[in-house]
């Protein structure tokens, strides 16, 4: 069946351009009754494709496209949210683990989410020196360009329910800091509001020992939590002195 016959197609984000099999021809046939969602699981479409196609192939199209009438007469069930797969076109990177970490991103889609998640283990809490006096600095100023950055980062923190509007005594001028993607991060200076807190004191850990619990390990990993200052919340009374102003209040 061709896709380009499709009326009002839905569009399955697929790796861009990558061989899929190792053989050669100029066209690939799905099986459009085959059940594509269970109320379990979506197949990988690069599964269907190779197990459905009658003419051999070396690539993968960038982009699959399916009827949703199609899709409602053979499909049952709940249909999960389709996951934007990346490029995986680095060079080091073998076909199969290309497929494998297709695989692994669109059966995890909750955890490949573009929203912080958030802890509830446990909330932050400051401990100030007694007797002290809220600290209230006034906004740093911006150029109109900054501004706008600060206006998209305080909308975003806002549609997440990261921050909240106050009242509070309590006010720490924000900076933008680049990052090295070229992307701009909303920072707080906090500076004054640490001088009138009691520092934690935690022994560091000794470097050799972590060294030796580590020489028998065959794999080492590492994860980055999306905007993980945002997934520990901050107990109630903490609250007032985190706030912030800006050009906006």
């Amino acid at each position: 069946m061709d896709p380009n016959q499709l009326s009002d197609p839905v569009t399955r984000i697929l790796p861009a351009q990558q061989p899929i099999v190792s053989r050669n021809t100029t066209r690939v046939h799905t099986n459009i009754s085959s059940p594509l969602v269970s109320s379990n699981s979506i197949p990988d479409p690069t599964e269907i494709l190779t197990s459905h196609s009658t003419e051999k192939t070396s690539t993968i199209p960038t982009k699959i496209q399916f009827s949703p009438s199609e899709l409602n007469s053979t499909c049952s069930g709940t249909l999960l949210p389709i996951i934007e797969v990346p490029d995986l076109s680095d060079p080091s990177v073998s076909i199969e683990e290309q497929v494998q970490l297709s695989n692994l991103i669109q059966s995890f889609p909750q955890v490949f989410t573009k929203t912080p998640g958030r802890t509830s283990k446990l909330k932050h809490h400051i401990d100030l020196i007694p007797d002290t006096k809220a600290r209230n600095s006034a906004p740093y100023r911006y150029t109109p360009a900054s501004r706008k950055i600060i206006d998209d980062k305080l909308d975003e923190m806002r549609e997440q329910h990261v921050i909240i509007p106050s009242k509070s005594p309590w006010a720490s001028p924000v900076v933008l800091a680049l990052k090295k993607d070229g992307l701009y991060r909303l920072c707080i200076d906090y500076r004054k509001l640490n001088e009138v807190t009691v520092r934690d004191t935690y022994p560091i850990p000794r470097i050799d020992d972590t060294l030796d619990a580590l020489q028998y390990a065959q794999f080492i990993s590492t994860l980055d939590l999306r905007s993980g200052y945002w997934q520990v919340e901050m107990e109630d009374s903490s609250k007032p002195i985190t706030a912030f102003g800006t050009h906006r209040g």
